[in-house]
């Protein structure tokens, strides 16, 4: 439901960001993933052992590319909602291991503050277009066009609500393929962000996460990942040749 998301902000740039993490105790997630593990080998043999002997078992298996976690972690699910641009959320989508929902493109949640170095203007720019994607949206509503229908002259830039569902095995798969160094950068803050509600709820998540967490790279279409250090290096890099 969009009414859900806070309007009382309406204009102002906003960055895309996870809102509210749904995940299962850490207690009841071991002892979940526990009852699945422990009635097979070599966990069977020694009914003493805990969950900690399947996390050292599991960080001397390699995993290739396009190998999950075992099939033990689609037990325990975890949910996701946040804000992003509408832009950034077609991406999010595409990876199908999970599911995903949105709410309707308006200018209502607010418009995509881009958190890295920028070019003159570019925010005075994005302002004018949320103001013109407004004055538009209230023209078109006092039409009573359909909710549905006023999605396409907006903006890719405008926010959506949304969630996204999956359980451990889907997500950890998801977050490290979503935070190479390639990925763009607004889709890879939220998988951060989704690794970031995980390693706090369960400790010992990082022991078995691929999940790159650099915090920022410069660009994705690069020959390799090079990782922001400092915004103000950045930006006089960006901008030496015109001072």
């Amino acid at each position: 439901d969009p009414n859900e998301f806070d309007y009382g902000r309406m204009g102002d740039l906003r960055p895309s960001r996870i809102l509210e993490p749904v995940i299962a105790d850490d207690e009841i997630a071991r002892r979940i993933l526990w009852a699945s593990f422990h009635r097979q080998p070599p966990f069977s043999e020694n009914p003493s052992r805990k969950f900690n002997s399947v996390l050292e078992k599991l960080k001397t298996i390699p995993r290739g590319e396009f190998d999950k976690l075992p099939n033990h972690f689609e037990t325990v699910s975890a949910a996701f909602s946040g804000v992003m641009s509408f832009r950034g959320w077609r991406d999010l989508q595409r990876q199908q291991f999970c599911t995903h929902y949105r709410t309707y493109v308006t200018p209502l949640i607010g418009f995509y503050l881009y958190d890295k170095p920028e070019p003159h203007g570019f925010f005075k720019a994005c302002s004018e277009v949320w103001q013109k994607n407004l004055a538009l949206y209230h023209v078109m509503k006092s039409h009573g066009v359909p909710d549905a229908l006023m999605q396409y002259p907006m903006a890719l830039g405008n926010l959506v609500g949304f969630q996204i569902s999956g359980n451990l095995a889907q997500m950890e798969f998801c977050n490290w393929q979503r935070t190479k160094w390639n990925v763009n950068h607004e889709v890879r803050q939220i998988f951060l962000g989704i690794e970031s509600s995980l390693r706090c709820a369960y400790p010992w998540w990082q022991e078995i996460s691929r999940t790159d967490i650099t915090p920022s790279y410069i660009f994705a279409r690069t020959n390799k990942g090079i990782p922001i250090k400092k915004q103000e290096e950045i930006y006089h890099a960006l901008h030496r040749d015109t001072e």
